[in-house]
């Protein structure tokens, strides 16, 4: 259970509150890169490192690939990334794949993406006074689905293509690591909350693809990984009967997931954050 402070002055206003009282902001920012480790050369060639961030209502994305010069064996790396952001909802998806061509020739995309929001709202009442505490249900849901190839193994757990997805909100954590479709994973907690203080709710998401290749080292010549989380990363806030919410966002947290279109995936052929409902500042003065 989260406890929340109570505010040092509560006044009617406070029952009346307006979005524009309320401040919203967000952040996605997205990694790719891609290497390779020839023995003829001394350390890691890089081949591209890309990075792209997102302001409010923004998203961020970035891709790349590249194959190798024609000093070292052929081979390729290709990553891919994308991340966005809204009240309430956070989405972010990462894309890898790397071959070789040769046994000693070491190849590696790596991708991250990252969503981050800062949210403030309210709790009003028409029929309890501002300063009393109540109850609210939070929670974070993760639908999500992790998938890797590597012809060492086929499918998921070959050891050359991994990805991890964690999602963070109201003080909870949920991540996946593991692969193919994932269920829905959801956690639960309780908050109290007085009517017209204002909170914040702020909340992250982080995304990682790697994939590898080296025959060598039993590594196989081809990998592949996508860990997608695109549909979503949710935060849900469930209120006591004649309570409603109003934040900065415009967001209602309503506790009945929306769904949201498959189709904003990224280019489909393909960290963590201390979250909770803290009390903000003090709600606006009356106006006399």
């Amino acid at each position: 259970m989260i406890a929340v402070g109570l505010a040092t002055v509560m006044t009617a206003s406070a029952q009346t509150a307006h979005a524009s009282l309320l401040n919203f902001s967000g952040s996605s920012s997205v990694n790719v890169s891609g290497f390779y480790v020839w023995p003829a050369v001394s350390g890691d060639t890089s081949l591209f490192n890309v990075t792209n961030s997102g302001g409010i209502g923004q998203t961020a994305s970035a891709s790349d690939n590249a194959l190798t010069p024609a000093s070292v064996p052929s081979g390729s790396v290709e990553a891919q990334g994308q991340a966005a952001f809204s009240g309430g909802v956070l989405k972010a998806i990462a894309s890898t794949a790397a071959t070789s061509g040769d046994p000693n020739l070491y190849t590696e995309a790596d991708a991250t993406s990252n969503a981050n929001f800062n949210d403030e709202f309210m709790l009003q009442s028409a029929s309890l006074a501002p300063g009393t505490d109540v109850t609210i249900g939070e929670s974070i849901q993760l639908n999500d689905a992790i998938s890797s190839v590597s012809n060492t193994g086929g499918a998921c757990g070959s050891g050359s293509a991994v990805g991890g997805i964690t999602l963070t909100g109201f003080g909870l954590s949920v991540s996946d690591f593991g692969c193919g479709a994932s269920p829905a994973a959801s956690q639960s907690t309780t908050a109290t909350v007085p009517i017209g203080s204002i909170q914040e709710v702020f909340g992250s998401l982080s995304v990682y693809s790697n994939s590898f290749a080296e025959s060598s080292q039993d590594f196989g010549t081809s990998s592949s990984n996508t860990a997608n989380a695109f549909d979503t990363g949710s935060f849900f806030i469930s209120l006591p009967a004649g309570v409603t919410l109003v934040s900065g966002s415009g967001a209602t947290y309503a506790p009945t997931p929306v769904p949201v279109p498959s189709s904003f995936l990224l280019l489909a052929a393909g960290l963590t954050g201390l979250v909770g409902v803290l009390h903000r500042r003090k709600p606006p003065a009356a106006r006399v």
